[in-house]
């Protein structure tokens, strides 16, 4: 990118909330960032650079019919600290529709669906994240036939790459 825009870039992988708190400081960008109404009021925003089909995974003796927002009436879901997953599942939480267990480990969340302490998780990055997250641990990759995603994901998240105004 150097050589085409004459600006360099310095990439560094943390967890989300440390980014989020540098960009919110105008000290970083962030990549992968959904768009909703209290961050456009803070950030500019790129193009979606890509979709994140946002899953709700279940135990397979658990299985509910997931077709809208609804439908997670009263069940408790397991997400990460911090995350957006659209306006509509935004405006469901914050309506206490159902209740979302923030967590800053998605093999900890499979961990408490696995022990019922949740009715659901949330897992990003469609099929291909369910199935690299469940390969990641070993209590996981025992478990793996007991893990479903309901055919209809959650939301269908496009991610951008964004700055505070001030930069």
């Amino acid at each position: 990118l150097q050589s085409a825009t004459g600006d360099r870039y310095d990439l560094q992988l943390m967890p989300w909330r440390r980014a989020y708190e540098l960009a919110m400081r105008a000290e970083a960008g962030l990549i992968g960032t959904s768009h909703n109404g209290e961050r456009a009021a803070i950030f500019d925003f790129s193009k979606p650079l890509y979709d994140d089909d946002v899953q709700i995974v279940v135990l397979r003796e658990r299985v509910f019919p997931y077709r809208r927002v609804e439908d997670l009436r009263g069940k408790t879901v397991g997400g990460v600290s911090g995350a957006s997953y659209g306006e509509d599942i935004d405006r469901a939480i914050r309506e206490g529709v159902f209740a979302v267990d923030r967590d800053a480990s998605a093999t900890g969340r499979m961990r408490k669906l696995l022990a019922m302490r949740l009715d659901a998780a949330f897992v990003g990055n469609g099929s291909i994240g369910l199935h690299i997250l469940l390969d990641s641990h070993e209590e996981l990759r025992k478990h793996r036939d007991r893990f479903v995603a309901l055919p209809t994901p959650a939301a269908r998240d496009p991610l951008h790459l964004v700055f505070h105004k001030s930069m």
